[in-house]
C-alpha cells in the first residue's frame, strides 16, 4: 500500500475587477470608444484552474500516488477560504485541480470579495 502524502499550499491570488478597454482612435471599428466594466456586472469564476507536480521532503517526484492539497486564499494574515482536494498524480507526478471546487474547509469561494485588497 502506498504512502498517502499530504502536501500544503498557501495561495495567495489577487484579482483587479475593475478593467478598462480602450481601442485605437485611428480604427474605424465600432469598438473605438472606452468602456468601463464595473464590479456590479463582473463575472465571478466558478473556479480557478490549478496545476502542478507533487514531490516529497527529499525533491522526489510522487508518481501514480493519492495526496492531500490544501488551499488557502487569505484576506491579510487571515483564511477567507479554505478547502481540500484528494487526487492522484499521474507517471510525472503531476495534477491538476480547479480551485473553489474541493471539499470545503472555511468560506465560500462565491463570496469572496475579488475586487478588495491588494
Amino acid at each position: 500500500m502506498k504512502n498517502i502524502y499530504t502536501l500544503f499550499f498557501g495561495l495567495l491570488i489577487s484579482f483587479n475587477l475593475k478593467a478598462q478597454v480602450t481601442a485605437n482612435a485611428a480604427s474605424s471599428n465600432a469598438f473605438d470608444d472606452t468602456e468601463s466594466l464595473s464590479p456590479e456586472g463582473t463575472y465571478i469564476p466558478e473556479g480557478i484552474n490549478y496545476q502542478a507536480v507533487a514531490r516529497d521532503e527529499q525533491g522526489n517526484i510522487l508518481s501514480n500516488t493519492r495526496i492531500a492539497i490544501r488551499v488557502e486564499l487569505l484576506k491579510g494574515e487571515s483564511v477567507e477560504f479554505g478547502e481540500v482536494h484528494h487526487i492522484t498524480t499521474d507517471e510525472a507526478g503531476q495534477f491538476t485541480l480547479t480551485i473553489g471546487q474541493g471539499s470545503l474547509e472555511k468560506g465560500s469561494f462565491k463570496d469572496i470579495s475579488w475586487e478588495k485588497g491588494n
